[in-house]
């Protein structure tokens, strides 16, 4: 036990045990959010799911533990017995940061975001879209990586959005790893214990990660197709795509963050182009296809650069 300040998705974290993939804080900042690990009593649900319990949210996930998110703030954490460490860390990053955000009223994409020049492009789509393997290869054409998987989306006083700093690691399916030349043997797996998650944790070097926030030129809705295409998305249809593609979309009622997540999603389909991109699925051809795509969403918001 310690005491351990991190910097994450805009917020100071203060954790009672280290954790991986996190940038260090400022131990003189105000805390947003504490997380400590806790033994719950024998009344605390164990069935797999989500509960209303203790005040807060509890989420209850086999192989790693239980985790009440409570007021945006805080995180209990109860490991499961004998459970490894990735594990609890997945499900704390993933759907536990996923309520404590929601709570919080900020949005958060399932999305990865890049930083092209002085502003970001997010990759928005639900798992197996490539969002990693994209930015994994963009990340070695030297551009900066600002989230993998969820990205949180903010505005400055104007009204303007941008995307907050998220993990010092991409999860990469093994044969997007190994299409990159890595080897899943160098590496730890996402989750330990589910042979169908084979995911593989790639740590990014601290210089590789943007360290504040950055303004949002496009989010791109990544699709597969026979031909590269780029067309933009209006109206409903954007709005839509942006709803269909929040982390954790089914916390939104339960946490009570239906009106800001509704205003924030309005706002964005409106200030930030969202954008269909449609990209053929060949991992031999992905540079090719990556260098055109983002040729063409640079093209499609050169009014907004």
């Amino acid at each position: 036990m310690g005491n351990f300040v991190y910097r994450a998705f805009g917020l100071t974290l203060w954790s009672g045990f280290p954790l991986e993939g996190l940038a260090r804080g400022d131990p003189a900042a105000p805390t947003d959010l504490v997380i400590a690990q806790a033994t719950f009593g024998p009344d605390c649900p164990s069935e797999p799911g989500l509960h209303q319990w203790g005040g807060g949210a509890l989420l209850s996930v086999p192989r790693a533990g239980r985790f009440l998110c409570t007021g945006g703030s805080r995180i209990a954490v109860e490991p499961e017995a004998h459970a490894p460490q990735g594990n609890v860390q997945l499900f704390l990053f993933g759907s536990a940061m996923g309520l404590i955000l929601h709570q919080r009223g900020l949005l958060p994409l399932h999305a990865n975001a890049l930083q092209v020049g002085a502003q970001a492009i997010a990759f928005m789509g639900p798992s197996g879209a490539g969002k990693s393997t994209l930015t994994a290869w963009y990340a070695e054409q030297g551009h900066r990586i600002i989230a993998d998987d969820v990205s949180v989306v903010g505005t400055d006083g104007a009204g303007r959005p941008f995307v907050q700093p998220g993990l010092a690691r991409i999860r990469l399916w093994r044969q997007a790893l190994e299409s990159l030349g890595g080897n899943p043997d160098n590496h730890s797996r996402s989750l330990v214990g589910n042979a169908g998650f084979d995911k593989f944790d790639v740590a990014v070097s601290p210089c590789s990660i943007s360290d504040g926030p950055v303004p949002l030129r496009a989010i791109c809705l990544l699709q597969f197709g026979p031909a590269p295409a780029v067309t933009r998305l209006t109206g409903i249809d954007a709005l839509e795509a942006l709803y269909e593609n929040t982390y954790r979309g089914a916390f939104v009622t339960v946490t009570g963050a239906a009106q800001p997540h509704w205003e924030s999603c309005v706002h964005l389909s409106r200030t930030v182009p969202v954008l269909r991109t449609v990209r053929p699925e060949s991992l031999p051809d992905l540079g090719q296809h990556a260098r055109a795509m983002i040729a063409e969403v640079l093209k499609a918001t050169e009014r907004q650069a």
